[in-house]
Formats: structure tokens, C-alpha cells, sequence
């Protein structure tokens, strides 16, 4: 370990593509993906996933209520 900073050496059979990667902590473990201009795109990665799903139905919240606004005591 060097200051703030560690190093992670993977298997030759786990190579990843790339120079870089994402690492996300859930829980205990670490999700290690290799980074792609897409995946660093926000824009580009919602259009992909628009294309890929059908639009929701016109009725889709149509029927839906509001609750009424919540009493709360702020003192």
C-alpha cells in the first residue's frame, strides 16, 4: 500500500480489456468492470437503453393518486 492507494493484481486467466476499470463496493466485495467510453458516457448509455425498451403506455400513471401532504410537528 502506498499512501491512500492500493494495488489489485488480477490472474492472467481474468485479464480484462482495457487500461482502466471501475471498481464499485457492495457490501464486503468489489465489483471490478473494465471502463469503455460508453460506460463513461451517461448520455450515450441512456440512449442505448431507450432504444433498447419500449416506450411505457400512454396509461401508465393515469390512474394514479397523490397522497395528501403529510402532518408534521416541527417543534
Amino acid at each position: 500500500m502506498s499512501g491512500r492507494s492500493q494495488a489489485l493484481r488480477l490472474p492472467a486467466r481474468l485479464k480484462l480489456q482495457g487500461s482502466e476499470v471501475q471498481i464499485e463496493a457492495m457490501g464486503q466485495a468489489l465489483w471490478v468492470q473494465p471502463c469503455d467510453d460508453q460506460s463513461q458516457n451517461l448520455a450515450t448509455w441512456l440512449k442505448g437503453f431507450y432504444a433498447d425498451h419500449p416506450a411505457l403506455p400512454e396509461a401508465f400513471l393515469a390512474e394514479r393518486e397523490d397522497a395528501p401532504p403529510q402532518e408534521r410537528d416541527w417543534a
